[in-house]
């Protein structure tokens, strides 16, 4: 954004951004902001949305998942007290189907370090010389 402040007009939504990512609650509103300046905006507002869009892809992934385990969450928490397990899972099927197939992947750089295999030979203690 800083970098095409001179080129973006102070009355573009796109200035709302940033402020929309300070709060959990505003974050649809940065997604739904930025879907329709990919298409609606002038040149510049296109290509700067289409850009933070690309750098917030993983942003929008966890809001995803993180809303599926929330309505999982809920399906649990309002579930009748006498309900069986066997009578909620066909209700919470779709859900964690959903969940799955959006799994998080590490940020670039912070993959999960691979464990090397070592094998520990036993071997007998040292012996002072003697």
């Amino acid at each position: 954004m800083d970098q095409n402040a001179a080129t973006l007009s102070v009355t573009s939504p796109l200035c709302k951004i940033p402020h929309y990512l300070e709060n959990r609650l505003t974050v649809d509103d940065a997604y739904q902001t930025l879907e329709i300046m990919k298409t609606e905006g002038d040149e510049v507002e296109r290509e700067l949305a289409a850009q933070i869009a690309d750098l917030l892809d993983e942003v929008w992934r966890e809001v995803k998942v993180f809303r599926q385990v929330q309505n999982i969450y809920e399906l649990v928490a309002g579930a009748s007290p006498t309900m069986s397990p066997e009578e909620l899972s066909p209700k919470l099927r779709g859900v964690r189907r959903a969940v799955r197939g959006n799994r998080l992947r590490h940020p670039r750089g912070r993959e999960p370090a691979r464990r090397a295999r070592t094998h520990l030979r036993h071997e007998p203690p040292l012996q002072p010389p003697g």
